[in-house]
C-alpha cells in the first residue's frame, strides 16, 4: 500500500502523543513537523523509533506550518495545535490540498467548522474530526447494542467531561502552565469542551442520521475551584468566568434528552459519565454495567463485560489486541481511531464521523454560552 504522506502542526501533549501512534502504524509516512515552540519540539525524540525516516522541521514562528504546507508534499495533516489556531491551520492545510485529521474543542466562532467542511467539500479532501471516545470499546460495542434494539428505544443519555484538570492548567507556583487554554476559563461561561461528553451519545441517537437537536438549555454553578487552588498557592487570584459545574440539557427531534457535563475545576475521580436509558434497559458506564430488563436480574446491575465481547465492534476484532499493546495509556481508543482513519482514507472502511458531527457538537460551547447569559432555554 502506497504510504500517506503525514505532517503535524503543534508538538504539545496531544501532538506527541498521537505521533507516538502514527510511528508505530505503517502506513503513515510523516515527513514534516510545524511546531515554534522549542520545549514542544523536545518531545520528538520520545515520539519516533530509532529506525524512523528523517523529517523536516519547521519551527520559524507561528506561521511556520505555512512555509511547511507550500514546501512539502502532504498528503493527510494532523492538526494538534493550541485550539486558537485550528480554524487558520485548517483552512491553509484545505487550501493546499491537504487532508486534514483534526484535534476537536468546542466551537469559537459561529459557522467556524460550517465553513471548513465547505472548503473541504469545495476540494474534494476529508477532515477527520480525532474524537477518541468514540472509539472506545465498550463505546463501540453498546452502539451496536443500540443499532440492534437491545435497549429499545433511547429515551435519555447522558455524558460529561468530568475531568480535574487543575494541575494541567495551573503549576505548584500559583503560575499557568498552558495560558492559552486557562485563558477560556477567564473569559467564557459555557461548556467550552463538549465533545468528549456528547460524541458518542449523537451517534447513538442518530444526530444528524434522520435525528437532530431541538432545544438547548444551560446551567453554570459559580466559579470557585480555580480560585481556592490558587489561594491556596499563595498566587493573585483572576477572576474565572467558567462556572465550575456546566450542565447542559438538550432536547432532539425524537423527544429524547441528552444532558451533559463540563466539570473540570473541583476535586473528583476522572468519568465520562456516560449512560443511557431505553425501552428495554440500560447501560451505565460508570459502572461498567448493563440492566436490560427480563434478561438481568429484577432492578439488579450486570457486569457489562460479556455484553461487550458478545457484540464487539468489527474495528475491535480487527486491530483491538495490537491496540492495547501500544496504547495503553488511553485504552486503545486512539490507536483504534488511527487506523480506521487509514482504512478510510485508502477506501476499505468508513470513518464513523465527519466534519459535519463535530460542526454540531462544537456549536453547543456557543448555545451553552448564549443560553446562559441570557438564562433562556435556546429553540433550535
Amino acid at each position: 500500500m502506497k504510504k500517506i504522506r503525514t505532517a503535524f502542526i503543534g508538538l504539545g501533549y496531544r501532538g506527541a502523543s498521537l505521533l507516538k501512534l502514527v510511528d508505530k502504524i505503517d502506513a503513515y509516512h510523516v515527513v514534516a513537523i510545524a511546531e515554534p515552540n522549542p520545549l514542544a519540539l523536545s518531545n520528538l525524540k520520545h515520539c519516533l523509533s530509532d529506525d524512523a525516516p528523517l523529517l523536516e522541521i519547521y519551527s520559524d514562528g507561528e506561521e511556520a506550518y505555512v512555509d511547511m504546507l507550500e514546501n512539502e508534499k502532504v498528503d493527510l495533516v494532523f492538526i494538534s495545535s493550541p485550539w486558537q489556531f485550528h480554524y487558520a491551520q485548517a483552512t491553509e492545510a484545505l487550501s493546499a490540498g491537504c487532508n486534514v485529521a483534526l484535534e476537536v474543542k468546542g466551537s469559537l466562532f459561529e459557522g467556524e467548522y460550517q465553513r471548513l467542511q465547505q472548503l473541504a467539500e469545495r476540494n474534494r479532501l476529508k477532515i477527520y474530526p480525532l474524537e477518541n471516545t468514540v472509539f472506545m470499546r465498550n463505546v463501540m460495542a453498546i452502539g451496536r447494542m443500540v443499532e440492534e434494539d437491545v435497549f429499545g428505544e433511547i429515551i435519555f443519555a447522558q455524558g460529561g467531561y468530568r475531568h480535574d484538570i487543575r494541575d494541567v492548567l495551573i503549576d505548584e507556583k500559583g503560575e499557568y502552565k498552558l495560558p492559552w487554554r486557562a485563558a477560556y476559563y477567564e473569559t467564557e461561561n459555557a461548556d467550552i469542551y463538549p465533545t468528549h461528553s456528547v460524541a458518542p451519545l449523537c451517534l447513538m441517537l442518530k444526530i444528524n442520521r434522520g435525528n437532530s437537536f431541538k432545544s438547548l438549555t444551560s446551567f453554570a454553578t459559580k466559579s470557585v475551584g480555580l480560585k481556592t487552588r490558587m489561594s491556596d498557592l499563595k498566587s493573585s487570584v483572576p477572576n474565572y468566568a467558567l462556572g465550575d459545574v456546566v450542565t447542559t440539557v438538550i432536547g432532539t427531534l425524537t423527544g429524547a434528552q441528552i444532558t451533559l457535563f463540563h466539570d473540570t475545576t473541583l476535586p473528583r475521580p476522572r468519568s465520562l459519565s456516560y449512560e443511557i436509558q431505553g425501552t428495554r434497559g440500560a447501560w451505565n458506564d460508570d459502572l461498567k454495567s448493563i440492566y436490560l430488563e427480563g434478561i438481568s436480574p429484577y432492578e439488579q446491575w450486570e457486569p457489562e463485560a460479556k455484553y461487550v465481547e458478545r457484540y464487539e465492534h468489527p474495528f475491535w476484532a480487527k486491530w483491538g489486541r495490537e491496540a492495547l499493546v501500544y496504547d495503553e495509556h488511553h485504552q486503545g481508543m486512539d490507536y483504534i481511531m488511527l487506523v480506521a482513519l487509514v482504512a478510510d482514507f485508502v477506501g476499505e472502511e468508513v470513518y464513523p464521523i465527519n466534519i459535519a458531527d463535530l460542526a454540531t457538537w462544537g456549536d453547543i460551547s456557543l448555545l451553552s454560552k448564549k443560553s446562559i447569559a441570557e438564562r433562556r432555554t435556546l429553540d433550535l
